[in-house]
């Protein structure tokens, strides 16, 4: 405890027991003289708030030097409010106050007015007591802060109780799914889901929810308008002081978009961009594949080469442009020659490729091979028409 004040008044004096009493109240404690217009005492707890030492032995000018001008205290402006308050009034009012760092503390301050005794001698003092609200204001502070990331998130997050339904959702929840609030508001989640054979995956999510609290990964979900998109989904549980799961909270973004990106990427990596044809990679995995699975079903595999005769020619005469509008006639011609199972592959200029698999038997691959080389050759002997000319080419073709 501070320090008495070296005043011998009916209020404080040499009571260690009053001092106590005042010491021990949670709030900030200030006692003013009204009379002399001195403080009489100033609390520990409430020096300690502002960053000053027991030492500190605080007077009114000390005190309204510490007061924020938007509070509008002045010496002057006391003396009026404490005269008012001797008549017997009670007011209330925010108090700022610095502290030794220089920032601003905030408090809810509330005065009472005490006499002290009877006659012109007499005292009167003004007790207040002062409520620290910044802890307050900073948890008010982080609530509004965490309201405005939930409104104004990009991604979908939608909040369960302990009965798995719905009691809030966001503005991209909305605008994602469709949605409205009132629309999903208690009910489950599950009217998001796809419906595309889901149980198992979800039997998955719940005991890792159960063991760690968190789950993360990709979802296929259901718009209002009943078309799918994929999500990547996170979902967290909320427990209670007992461990208890009180709720979940899911956040989650469309990533059709990244879906489609990843997917157009795939396709540059195998697929050759003139003619949409796999390309030397793709071929090389695909005849991997269909190697292995005739050594394991004992079944044989075709490979057909081959290249364009003339093809050099049109394309130096006609141009590049003609020359790919060639090749990709051409590549629609040999896909309607094999089986929707067989690959026809581009493997770069004039020169492409075909896989026939699963053939039982020699005499069956032979047989096939010479049937897809007669309809190739067929195909492209008939005229292919470029920029209003007719354009004639063979193949020849390895088996």
């Amino acid at each position: 405890m501070n320090p008495e004040y070296p005043d011998n008044s009916p209020v404080l004096g040499d009571s260690a027991f009053l001092a106590g009493i005042l010491q021990a109240i949670p709030e900030g404690v200030i006692v003013l003289d009204i009379v002399q217009y001195e403080v009489r005492y100033f609390s520990d707890n409430l020096l300690s708030r502002l960053g000053y030492d027991a030492s500190e032995r605080p007077d009114l000018a000390w005190l309204l030097e510490r007061v924020h001008p938007d509070c509008g205290l002045t010496a002057d402006y006391v003396r009026m409010k404490l005269a008012l308050h001797a008549a017997g009034q009670i007011g209330d009012r925010p108090l700022i106050l610095r502290q030794r760092d220089g920032n601003w503390r905030r408090f809810s301050a509330r005065w009472l007015i005490v006499p002290a005794g009877h006659g012109v001698a007499a005292k009167t003092f003004a007790l207040g007591l002062l409520r620290d609200v910044e802890e307050q204001l900073h948890t008010e502070r982080e609530l509004n802060l965490i309201a405005q990331v939930f409104a104004n998130s990009l991604e979908g997050i939608l909040i369960t109780d302990p009965n798995g339904l719905i009691v809030r959702v966001n503005r991209a929840f909305t605008e994602v799914t469709g949605y409205d609030a009132d629309e999903v508001i208690g009910k489950k989640p599950s009217l998001l889901r796809s419906g595309l054979d889901e149980e198992t995956l979800f039997a998955r999510i719940s005991p890792r929810l159960d063991e760690g609290g968190h789950w993360q990964g990709e979802l296929l979900n259901r718009r209002r308008d009943g078309t799918l998109f994929p999500a990547s989904v996170s979902i967290s549980a909320v427990r209670d002081g007992s461990g208890g799961i009180q709720g979940l909270i899911t956040s989650f973004r469309d990533i059709t978009e990244s879906k489609s990106s990843e997917e157009r990427i795939r396709h540059l990596a195998y697929y050759d961009p003139l003619t949409a044809l796999p390309n030397r990679s793709l071929f090389n995995d695909r005849l991997q594949q269909e190697m292995q699975r005739a050594q394991r079903g004992n079944r044989l595999v075709a490979l057909l080469f081959l290249d364009l005769d003339r093809f050099k020619e049109v394309n130096d005469s006609m141009g590049h442009g003609v020359g790919e509008q060639l090749l990709k006639q051409v590549a629609d011609r040999l896909q309607q020659c094999v089986r929707a199972d067989d690959t026809v592959a581009r493997m770069g200029g004039d020169e492409f490729t075909i896989i026939i698999g699963d053939l039982p038997s020699r005499a069956r691959a032979i047989s096939a091979a010479t049937s897809v080389s007669e309809k190739i050759m067929q195909a492209l002997a008939q005229p292919f028409w470029l920029v209003g000319r007719e354009v004639f080419l063979s193949t020849s073709i390895g088996i």
